[in-house]
């Protein structure tokens, strides 16, 4: 139950963020135009490309433990950042293409990197039972987020959702300790789970730091 629970909240914060702030990136589009978002969608499908085999360089080599609640905060610092910069200058082209380029290459990430840590804390028969209950805190965050943000923007402003959705990855960080330390202290739902075995687990990844270049070219080929 607590890593359930934890799950539920974690896959919430993470999309409840995504979606809260995506609404800017379309706000941001209006402001440049369309010629410059067409240029912004171009640099999207380098940028996709050119992170993927960094991606895969650094899943090699850091544990879970380290890597994914890392993760999360660089996303968290991003759009502080971000909103930051739109505080002092609402009309900063600078900082709002790279957002535009950033928050569109950000769904690229979070999706996979949320459940390929779950495959590793459920097995397969609680993975049937139970993903659906931790999905339906990823939809409820889809849902309320842009929901949050179009009662509150014209309160706050645009920088002001950044900071809320900076707020809402920052509780996908405690979100993930808490998982963390369920998978790491022997206290896994997994059946027959223990401290040591789940601490063996708490490695790097691996794999080959180009695994998926492909899938992204190809993606980034589609209309």
């Amino acid at each position: 139950m607590p890593a359930v629970v934890a799950a539920f909240c974690l896959f919430f914060c993470i999309l409840g963020g995504y979606f809260a702030v995506r609404p800017v990136r379309d706000t941001v589009g209006t402001l440049i135009g369309r010629d410059r978002v067409a240029d912004l969608w171009f640099w999207t499908w380098v940028f996709s490309v050119a992170l993927v085999p960094i991606y895969g360089t650094v899943v090699a080599m850091f544990r879970r433990s380290v890597f994914l609640p890392w993760t999360y905060g660089t996303v968290a610092v991003a759009l502080a950042g971000v909103g930051v910069a739109l505080q002092a200058d609402g009309a900063n082209i600078a900082a709002g293409q790279f957002f535009y380029v950033f928050i569109s290459v950000l769904n690229l990430f979070l999706i996979s990197v949320f459940w390929s840590f779950l495959v590793e804390l459920f097995d397969s028969g609680q993975a049937k039972r139970l993903f659906p209950v931790i999905a339906a805190g990823g939809t409820a965050g889809a849902l309320i987020g842009p929901l949050f943000t179009d009662v509150t923007v014209r309160t706050i402003g645009n920088d002001g959702v950044l900071f809320m959705g900076a707020a809402l990855f920052t509780g996908a960080i405690v979100c993930q300790r808490v998982l963390i330390a369920i998978w790491t202290g022997g206290r896994g739902p997994a059946a027959g789970d223990t401290a040591e075995a789940a601490t063996a687990r708490d490695r790097a990844i691996g794999g080959n730091p180009i695994a998926g270049v492909w899938l992204v070219l190809r993606r980034g080929r589609r209309p």
